[in-house]
């Protein structure tokens, strides 16, 4: 009868310890590599909110023009306090951090007046997600690069009514004088009015 301690029982054992190793390590392999998906899917679940936010806040300045031809706002500073009013107008609470990069700069997308219509991570890599935008879909579907996600506004391609200033921001608005004042100031400000239409998507 063979011992136990033989040298070919010792052998197997050896075999079935680097085995179950083996397994173990394919284990955890297997599971930082999901892990690693769901924190990058996460983090585009941030950008898509941290992008609408940022195509919400040009839209709103774009559309609060207290007078004279509508323009995007020339600064991301415009956004966090509108120049064109003496009170303190806000379109964007807060300047947001890529949750890409963990940078707080953006890539910027300007139109052909130099008017910053909107923003794009400047991450590398290319988009989990590549359908199912809804509105986005033009502007994020099928695309390779993170940096071809560019949350723009595009004044040429919004049906959508817009209500007027004093009514979209009453609050921050309700000194009548304060708006008149605005209203004078902008006045300045006549010329051909922005569109963005040059930043709609071609279609190949």
């Amino acid at each position: 009868m063979a011992s136990c301690n033989s040298p070919k029982n010792r052998g197997y054992t050896y075999f079935g310890v680097l085995f179950a190793v083996a397994l173990i390590g394919l284990s955890l392999a297997g599971a930082a590599a999901i892990w690693k998906v769901l924190q990058q899917r996460e983090k585009e679940r941030e950008l898509l909110f941290i992008g609408q936010q940022y195509i919400d806040a040009v839209a709103s300045y774009y559309h609060a023009a207290p007078g004279g031809a509508k323009k995007y706002p020339r600064s991301m500073a415009d956004l966090l306090r509108d120049p064109r009013y003496p009170n303190i107008k806000r379109h964007l609470r807060k300047p947001w951090r890529d949750p890409l990069t963990g940078s707080s700069q953006w890539g910027i997308v300007l139109t052909k007046q130099g008017g910053i219509a909107g923003i794009y991570s400047q991450a590398e890599g290319a988009p989990l997600k590549q359908a199912g935008f809804g509105a986005l879909d033009t502007l994020l579907a099928g695309k390779p690069s993170y940096r071809d996600w560019r949350f723009i506004y595009i004044a040429a391609a919004d049906d959508t009514p817009k209500e007027t200033p004093d009514n979209q921001d009453a609050e921050n608005n309700a000194d009548d004088s304060a708006d008149l004042e605005a209203l004078d100031n902008s006045s300045d400000e006549a010329g051909e009015e922005e569109t963005g239409e040059e930043l709609l998507p071609q279609n190949d």
